[in-house]
């Protein structure tokens, strides 16, 4: 019985040793798993810190970008004649390359204008259900004059008056100016 009791207690602490290392391998298996999550936490989280350093390397551009506007603004000849707007349209290429709506040429154009040192302004025509946009130049010896960037054409602005007509372009939408917005301007003139 003694001997039997034996060979049950060895029986049985076999039984446990398989259990114990069952539960080792496990463990060792949750904590293998661990590691590779942990190390895959570790490799993300470098990837994020080089996309955030990029980030603030581009960020700070943007912001020296913005001073020199700022700077350039000052300096932009706010004191120009109507032939200063004649040579730069006729240097100016937003007509050759300039496609798209006329949104596009008339960013282009108001970029360009910046870039040679004029003093301009993007305008926003209302007509009834439509649009359109075009540049102004504040002239020393005309005043306001406006220009056409899909047509490289100065054009008149009359509020209550068809665009396209007064200025003999063609198009197929009514013209009639609603309003109109220089974005130099706080607030819109209004033919209402």
């Amino acid at each position: 019985m003694r001997a039997l009791s034996i060979i049950l207690l060895l029986l049985l602490a076999g039984l446990v040793g398989l259990v114990c290392s069952g539960e080792n391998e496990e463990k060792e298996q949750e904590l293998a798993k661990t590691l590779a999550e942990l190390n895959a936490t570790k490799a993300e989280l470098e990837r994020v810190k080089i996309q955030l350093n990029q980030t603030l390397a581009e960020l700070n551009e943007a912001k020296a970008r913005i001073e020199v506007l700022k700077r350039d603004y000052y300096l932009l000849r706010k004191n120009i004649t109507f032939k200063d707007v004649r040579r730069f349209l006729w240097r100016d290429d937003t007509d050759v390359h300039g496609k798209g709506l006329c949104y596009h040429r008339a960013i282009r154009m108001w970029h360009n204008a910046v870039e040679d040192g004029l003093f301009a302004s993007p305008v926003v025509l209302t007509f009834p259900g439509a649009g359109h946009m075009i540049i102004a130049f504040n002239t020393t010896d005309r005043g306001i004059v406006y220009v056409d960037p899909e047509l490289d054409v100065f054009v008149n602005v009359t509020l209550g008056r068809d665009y396209f007509e007064e200025n003999e372009l063609c198009s197929r939408y009514s013209g009639v100016v609603r309003d109109y917005a220089h974005f130099w301007d706080y607030e819109p003139k209004s033919s209402s």
